[in-house]
């Protein structure tokens, strides 16, 4: 894939996004101010699954890998 720098897609929400992550497996899991916890598919920014976790979603995400995976 050729990254050229260019939008997208846009995903709008009324509480500001705080942390977000991209996987290789197609995902882009992010929360919000709101406590919103999301799943997006990364490309078309539809939402896949959601859950309110109760309390804004911050903080650095991270990701593992094992054995090269």
């Amino acid at each position: 894939m050729r990254e050229t720098g260019r939008t997208l897609w846009k995903h709008e929400r009324r509480a500001g996004i705080l942390s977000l992550v991209a996987t290789s497996g197609g995902l882009v899991f992010g929360g919000d101010a709101g406590g919103r916890f999301m799943a997006l598919d990364d490309k078309t920014g539809n939402v896949l699954w959601e859950t309110i976790l109760g309390s804004p979603v911050s903080g650095y995400p991270v990701t593992f890998a094992a054995n090269g995976t």
